[in-house]
């Protein structure tokens, strides 16, 4: 027997499979997905399996012996190496960096040759008594949710592929108790569901929901826990003790036994897209994996992702409104400012916004004002020169936080006090500070309302995952009048009734060159106007005659969606054609562009794609590294990401970075 070996280093040399030998004594316990050590050199390496051989390919000579097995069960399944195999196609990825999506989580503890002990995992059984309907007593759902139950328990039974979409109108608790129903009837007929969240705030109150109900049958994982609680929770999957999963996007990839379902909630979150290779779409993975078990996939959303809603109703998948009554009905409104009419006696606030905010106070209600950015100042400039101020390793402006008198880049972590700050350009010392950060806002309250309470929420002032803690403590229990946060700060409505929400700087997004900025625009005004706990909402622009804000004002959703999807089909962008990032990293520029001749020059064979650029990078220098962009546009790409693949790998030059980004969101 002969096995086919990925080593656990990640390099473009290495990133392929290599062949050994089976010694007898191995025969047994060599499988699919073991952890094994191979010779290496002089030395040897730790790898796994990814397929076994009864004859070695034709070509390969002086083929090696395994040296060890390690461990009495495999890691992963058949199953896991083809979506490996598919994310590392689809993404343009190294196929060691895609597997390492479906091995344990701190796999790399194990590997080291006197790091940590073996990971123990015991191979899924199967289950004497199965928990039946009558063993658990639910709460009720409405009779909208009941008839969505029925349709989506009739997709599980008929055991094929589709993308279901819950449209939810405010009515997001009658939603969670849907997922418990769909969760109960699944493990019943011994099955298994995994269930993704955006992010920890979501997450957590879900999390302690169903292991209320379900107990040790609820598993818990996300990248923020420590990884020795994180790896007992995928024990506990992949032995079958838990078959319900609750996560992140990185759970979507949990082997859960006989998987019946998987749902994805708030599916239009750019949470679900990895930053770091492989850069994939969790809605886009759930798909196949969901696609190669013939399941189905539970998309659910106050205002879907355009390229979902499209899908769903373009294929013939079933697309549900989850409302109060059972209707699609619209709700609410939102107030909408004209600031190019304003005068500047109020700072940052309207007439409107301010005597509302004053009104608000004076009845004792709580205000909730959403600022595009932290800090004081977003950016600073020169006053003698005119220069914007920028970090020095990175080509973006810096933001100046009030309480810790410095300036700081959200790229690279730069920071620097202000004491002796001056302009780079004209060595000049009149800085002015501009923009309206959350700490900004804060003080400006500060001055026109003496003796109010104000709490801000930003990932500055707030550890990822105690938002919930925070706003219920304080903000719901009238600790704090006025509530100022950027977009993390609208998870607030999901806990308390706010009298009044004022938006404060709703333009940034349009100013952008990217197809999705106006989507952007209008999901965060439709869901504020649209949350059952806002009670009047003010929205501030500029641009008070752009599409997205008139259609978000009124929520129209499908007048904006049809709108939309006109512009996308025009223009070729998603859902009608596809797009690949590539990011071009490296300090010496001629040496770079020819990197990035040698990338584009096979592109050329193709007639039906658009190649643009390369261009510098909207960021074009972070960390040091000046840095170019190009974008590729076309119906179908599959074909090109052989090619870009094949130019990764030639690539010997560790002074130059590459980074692909299929089915970009954002193409800045």
């Amino acid at each position: 027997m002969y096995a086919q070996v990925i080593l656990s280093r990640i390099s473009s040399f290495l990133d392929k499979p290599f062949v050994d030998e089976v010694p007898k004594e191995f025969e047994e316990s060599a499988k699919i997905g073991s952890q094994v050590a191979v010779p290496f050199g002089r030395t040897k390496a730790v790898g796994y399996i990814v397929e076994m051989l009864e004859k070695p390919p034709e070509q390969i000579r002086n083929i090696k012996k395994l040296i060890e097995v390690r461990g009495s069960s495999p890691l992963f399944s058949e199953n896991s190496v083809e979506i490996a195999t598919w994310l590392s196609r689809y993404y343009v990825s190294f196929f060691g960096s895609a597997l390492r999506m479906v091995l344990p989580p701190g796999i790399s503890e194990f590997e080291k040759p006197r790091g940590k002990k073996r990971v123990k995992t015991e191979a899924a059984t199967e289950r004497a008594h199965p928990i039946k309907q009558a063993d658990i007593k639910l709460p009720e759902i409405s009779i909208p949710a009941k008839n969505i139950l029925a349709h989506i328990e009739e997709d599980i039974k008929t055991k094929k592929f589709s993308q279901d979409l819950i449209f939810q109108r405010s009515c997001d608790k009658d939603l969670k108790v849907l997922y418990l129903h769909i969760a109960k009837a699944l493990i019943s007929s011994g099955k298994g569901i995994i269930i993704l969240f955006p992010d920890i705030e979501y997450l957590s109150p879900a999390a302690e929901l169903f292991t209320k109900y379900f107990g040790g049958e609820t598993a818990v994982i996300h990248s923020s826990m420590p990884e020795k609680e994180r790896l007992a929770q995928w024990l506990k999957v992949y032995s079958g003790e838990s078959r319900i999963v609750l996560g992140t996007r990185t759970a979507v990839f949990a082997p859960v036994k006989d998987l019946g379902a998987i749902i994805i909630d708030r599916e239009e979150g750019f949470a679900y897209k990895q930053e770091t290779s492989p850069k994939y779409n969790c809605r886009q993975a759930a798909c196949f994996i969901a696609g190669k078990r013939s399941i189905p996939v539970i998309l659910s959303s106050s205002c879907p992702d355009i390229e979902s809603f499209h899908g769903s109703r373009s294929c013939g998948d079933k697309v549900f409104f989850l409302s109060e009554d059972g209707s699609d009905k619209k709700t609410g409104a939102a107030e909408i400012v004209d600031m190019n009419s304003q005068d500047k006696t109020g700072g940052v606030f309207s007439k409107e916004l301010f005597s509302a905010i004053s009104q608000t106070l004076k009845n004792k209600g709580k205000v909730l004002l959403i600022v595009n950015r932290k800090g004081f100042s977003t950016y600073l400039i020169c006053a003698d020169c005119g220069n914007h101020i920028e970090c020095p390793n990175c080509s973006v402006p810096v933001t100046y936080s009030v309480q810790e008198k410095s300036i700081s880049c959200r790229l690279c972590g730069f920071s620097k006090g202000t004491s002796s700050l001056v302009c780079p350009n004209c060595l000049g010392h009149r800085i002015k500070y501009m923009g309206s950060g959350t700490q900004k806002i804060e003080s400006e309250l500060a001055r026109f309302f003496q003796g109010i309470k104000t709490l801000r929420i930003d990932r500055d002032s707030i550890k990822k995952g105690a938002i919930y803690d925070v706003v219920y403590e304080l903000f719901s229990k009238g600790d704090a009048d006025v509530l100022i946060g950027t977009q993390l700060a609208a998870k607030a409505l999901d806990l308390c009734d706010v009298d009044l929400v004022g938006v404060l700087s709703v333009d940034n997004a349009l100013g952008r060159s990217d197809f999705r900025s106006a989507e952007e625009t209008f999901r965060l005004i439709y869901n504020i106007c649209g949350h059952k706990n806002s009670k009047r909402v003010i929205v501030q622009t500029y641009k008070p005659e752009h599409y997205a804000i008139k259609y978000a004002a009124s929520l129209d959703y499908e007048g904006f969606y049809d709108r939309e999807i006109e512009q996308r089909k025009e223009s070729g962008d998603p859902p009608f054609g596809q797009m690949i990032s590539i990011l071009i990293s490296g300090k010496d520029k001629d040496h770079a562009m020819r990197v990035i001749s040698d990338m584009t020059k096979p592109l050329e064979r193709y007639n039906d794609i658009k190649v643009f650029g390369p261009v510098q990078a909207s960021h074009a220098k972070v960390r040091g590294m000046n840095r170019w962009q190009i974008l590729i546009k076309g119906p179908c790409l599959d074909m090109i990401k052989a090619d870009l693949m094949g130019a990764v790998h030639a690539l010997k030059d560790r002074k130059i970075k590459i980074s692909i980004d299929v089915d970009p969101i954002s193409v800045m």
